[in-house]
């Protein structure tokens, strides 16, 4: 039952597709009868296109747009090393516009990517709060891959509040809420490793 709550859009907008194909093979030589089919043909329309567009209100905007970021950001690479393979920096002139100083440097932003990520790991973190802020970025990062919406602005007690939080974020905000604006405490690394063998074990 919860599986055709779940699809309910989906399946009427199938049986909408359904019905049009029926309908416009049918005909009559009876006038009346004729209008009646033409004018539930014209509501089957209506009706397809009303439940298409609550799709696209309700579930596939925000996965065509995942997708389409995701796209844009993999041609925007491959676009720029194509640059730096073909010699973008001849000059100090860009090869796009011919009179802007334009660098392009694929080869080094991917250097600082790598010694960032290197920088980042939790091995490297010495003190509780800093391993206390890696967990909670890392836990956001895994709610936005798994669909949910964070802005930046949203504080940590208000992705508390939210309705459908886990137990491992709950644990990780209500720690993080605790000591976040109190620098005269920080968390114990008990805590710390507490919060990390329940919840975060593929951290590295």
């Amino acid at each position: 039952m919860n599986g055709v709550n779940k699809y309910k859009h989906e399946l009427l907008l199938l049986i909408f597709f359904i019905a049009f194909l029926l309908l416009i093979t049918l005909s009559s030589s009876d006038p009346l009868v004729d209008l009646i089919f033409k004018l539930a043909l014209i509501a089957d329309v209506v009706a397809f296109f009303t439940t298409l567009l609550a799709l696209w209100r309700n579930k596939w905007r925000g996965a065509l747009a995942k997708v389409a970021q995701k796209t844009f950001v993999r041609v925007a690479g491959a676009f720029m090393r194509v640059l730096e393979a073909v010699g973008a920096r001849r000059k100090n002139r860009n090869i796009l516009s011919g009179e802007t100083q334009v660098t392009f440097s694929v080869e080094r932003a991917e250097r600082q990517k790598r010694a960032s990520a290197r920088s980042k790991k939790w091995k490297h973190l010495e003190s509780s709060r800093d391993r206390m802020r890696y967990l909670y970025r890392y836990s956001v990062n895994d709610r936005i891959k798994r669909g949910e919406r964070i802005y930046a602005a949203d504080t940590p007690s208000e992705l508390r509040a939210r309705e459908e939080i886990s137990e491992r974020d709950e644990a990780l905000l209500s720690l993080y809420v605790t000591y976040r604006y109190d620098d005269r405490r920080e968390p114990s690394e008990k805590e710390i490793d507490e919060i990390k063998e329940n919840y975060f074990e593929e951290v590295k």
